[in-house]
């Protein structure tokens, strides 16, 4: 284990510079990209960029017809949530698995 590797949030900062490193290297670039964020590793940047920073990715609320789309599919391909985002543009494996979550009501503590 490294003890450089910083595992705290990322800061605004951070994501201000890693915004502005994929801008110009490029996605993909991600071992490039970290040496430039002291601490970040590549699987660090690679992580923030396809999960919280990059544009493509919708924020906005699920529509009647994603939330169908989300049922159908997970039906045909179960938990395969990458597989299923794929599927359903712009968004994530984690929003597919939080929404099918709240969908379901999965995850929450039986009393």
């Amino acid at each position: 284990v490294n003890p450089n590797i910083c595992r705290e949030k990322w800061t605004p900062e951070e994501d201000s510079l890693l915004i502005k490193l994929v801008g110009e290297l490029g996605a993909g670039k991600w071992a490039s990209l970290a040496r430039h964020l002291p601490g970040r590793t590549d699987q660090q940047c690679m992580g923030r960029w396809r999960r919280h920073l990059d544009p493509s990715i919708r924020k906005d609320a699920w529509s009647a017809e994603e939330d169908s789309l989300l049922q159908a599919l997970h039906q045909k391909h179960g938990a395969c949530w990458s597989l299923i985002a794929k599927a359903l543009a712009h968004r994530t494996p984690q929003q597919c698995r939080g929404r099918w979550c709240i969908l379901t009501g999965a995850g929450k503590s039986k009393q």
